[in-house]
C-alpha cells in the first residue's frame, strides 16, 4: 500500500501556537497517543479562528466549519513534559471547502513530530447541510470563493 504523504509548506505558515504534552496525553507506549493529534489540531484551529473572533459554529453569516477528511502522517515520538510548536496554514481555498495543513514539532530542536492536514467544509447548522464559504470569512484571506 502507497503511503500517504502530507506536505508542508512553511513559508506558507500563518499561525503558530504551542501545547505541552501531559500525562494524560500519552499511549500505553509512554509517547504521545495518536488519538491527541487530532485533538490539538482542533485546538490550534480554535485558536486560530478566535484571533478573528470566529469560532468553528460561527465564521460569519451563521456558517460553520465541519471536518470532511483528515490525513496524518507520524514523523517521530512526543513525550511527557515536551512543549509541541504547531504551525498552521489554510490552502486551497474553494466554495464549499479548504484544507488546512499543521506541523507538530519539538520546541527544543524542532524535530517534527506529525504532519497533518485537515479538509474543511463550510456547513450551516442550521439548516444541516453544506453550503458557500461566508464572504466575511473569503475577505480575510482576500480570496473570492466562486470556483
Amino acid at each position: 500500500m502507497p503511503r500517504i504523504v502530507v506536505p508542508y509548506e512553511a513559508d506558507k505558515t500563518i499561525f503558530t501556537t504551542q501545547i505541552p504534552i501531559l500525562v494524560n496525553h500519552l499511549s500505553y507506549g509512554a509517547h504521545l497517543g495518536n488519538e491527541h493529534i487530532l485533538s490539538f489540531a482542533t485546538e490550534v484551529r480554535i485558536r486560530w479562528l478566535n484571533q478573528f473572533g470566529l469560532t468553528e459554529l460561527n465564521l460569519g453569516d451563521d456558517i460553520g466549519l465541519v471536518i470532511g477528511d483528515v490525513c496524518i502522517n507520524y514523523k517521530a515520538e512526543g513525550f511527557h513534559g515536551e512543549l509541541l510548536t504547531i504551525e498552521l496554514y489554510p490552502d486551497e481555498l474553494k466554495k464549499h471547502s479548504f484544507q488546512l495543513y499543521y506541523r507538530f514539532s519539538k520546541q527544543t530542536d524542532n524535530t517534527t513530530v506529525a504532519l497533518l492536514k485537515t479538509g474543511q467544509v463550510f456547513f450551516d447548522f442550521e439548516h444541516r447541510k453544506l453550503t458557500q464559504a461566508p464572504q466575511s470569512f473569503a475577505a480575510l484571506f482576500e480570496v473570492n470563493f466562486s470556483s
